[in-house]
């Protein structure tokens, strides 16, 4: 190796390598923590600037991607039963006995929502408490009664029960009212649901 490479490599290797924006990451890292982990960009540039940092809302987002924060979501609750209806319940056939023989005995239904590429969808869903499979589905853009009886509809005619099969749900209106009550009684199914408070 030459003199002259040998010193270049010295000062390579000597050289300071702090990112420029080191005292900046800091200083995300550390006001991040504080705000509940909440603060996006907007605010976060915001407190930069009120500290004298010269960073705009846009500016502030490349330190705070290199320190790996950001501003956390909360998941929003959505309510799926409604309780407060008029149609009448039906009593707690199955009262939490969920190991069932045979197969075709006792059918779950449910409604719930996903989250999906097109929006917001409720799924309703009735599953064969023997097997855990789900036997009728249907997917709509509002939870309706309809959307229901179309499970409902799916699963006897997949399946094709015997009379007595116990057909058991929450105490959500879907399942109460009488549309849906009027489509699983030429099925020859027996309504059931859980006691309140129970999904």
């Amino acid at each position: 190796m030459s003199r002259s490479g040998y010193y270049r490599h010295i000062g390579k290797r000597e050289k300071n390598t702090i990112p420029p924006d080191f005292h900046l990451i800091s200083r995300v890292r550390r006001i991040h923590k504080p705000s509940g982990r909440k603060y996006g960009a907007r605010r976060m540039s915001e407190q930069l600037r009120a500290e004298g940092y010269n960073v705009g809302r846009f500016k502030a987002r490349n330190p705070m991607k290199k320190a790996g924060v950001g501003h956390t979501y909360k998941k929003k609750f959505k309510r799926t039963t409604d309780r407060n209806h008029n149609p009448p319940v039906a009593g707690n056939l199955l009262d939490r006995q969920f190991n069932v023989d045979p197969p075709n005995t006792v059918g779950c239904a449910d409604i719930s929502y996903l989250r999906t590429n097109e929006g917001w969808l409720s799924l309703a869903v009735v599953i064969d408490l023997y097997s855990g499979k789900a036997v009728g589905w249907a997917i709509g853009k509002r939870m309706k009664v309809s959307l229901a009886k179309e499970a409902l509809a799916m699963a006897y005619f997949r399946r094709g029960p015997d009379k007595g099969l116990i057909r058991h749900s929450d105490r959500g209106g879907q399942y109460a009212a009488h549309k849906y009550q009027d489509r699983f009684r030429p099925y020859g199914m027996t309504g059931g649901m859980s006691r309140k408070g129970d999904c």
